[in-house]
């Protein structure tokens, strides 16, 4: 693969910090006020997508979260939901994330691609009123939050995928996957290993605890 494609994805304006990462502006750091409460809260937002060193489109910020989830580390990322019995806003902030992707190709070049996403994540925010001791713990979830967020991350990673896909961007390295596995079919097949790709994703939360 040409490596000025670099996975298919670079973050605009060199803005690469985690989502949720706190961290300083350049005038704070020169004049050196740097209370916890001055500190903005940077975020990865809209990231290019390149093909052979050409921008070729860009994804929103929950596309370009969705492919951190995939392919970067998450830590203190905050995540958003409905709970699904009040129709309430929740947050939830995840604390680790542990991705794993495999890909196997037939001998005819149809490829399978497989993406297994665990999350660690706890109560960030909640909007509904709960009990005193439920407040206090942020490891308390909402019920349902969990499966709303697991349903809606990972149509967001196929969503993300298939536009990657249309636009030729190979941004889960699937040529390069392939490549390493020495198969002698590398050369024949890897023109057309996107279009070939069926993808499915399994997102997985779990409690802090």
């Amino acid at each position: 693969p040409n490596q000025n494609e670099q996975s298919g994805a670079g973050q605009e304006g060199e803005q690469k910090a985690e989502e949720g990462q706190e961290g300083q502006s350049s005038a704070q750091k020169q004049s050196g006020a740097s209370s916890a409460q001055n500190k903005p809260v940077f975020s990865a937002g809209e990231t290019a997508l390149f093909k052979h060193g050409k921008k070729v489109g860009e994804l929103n910020p929950e596309e370009t979260f969705a492919a951190n989830a995939v392919l970067n580390k998450l830590r203190l990322a905050p995540y958003s939901i409905t709970t699904p019995d009040t129709q309430t806003p929740c947050s939830l902030s995840i604390k680790q994330n542990a991705p794993k992707i495999k890909l196997k190709v037939a001998k005819n070049g149809m490829a399978s691609l497989k993406i297994h996403l665990t999350l660690t994540a706890g109560l960030l925010d909640y909007a509904k009123a709960r009990p005193a001791q439920d407040v206090k713990d942020v490891g308390n979830v909402p019920t349902g939050a969990f499966s709303a967020a697991q349903k809606k991350l990972a149509g967001e990673i196929l969503a993300l995928f298939e536009k990657t896909r249309a636009l030729d961007c190979d941004i889960f390295s699937l040529r390069d996957r392939y490549r390493k596995t020495g198969n002698p079919s590398f050369s024949k097949h890897e023109a057309n290993l996107l279009q070939n790709t069926v993808a499915e994703v399994d997102v997985r939360f779990q409690n802090v605890r």
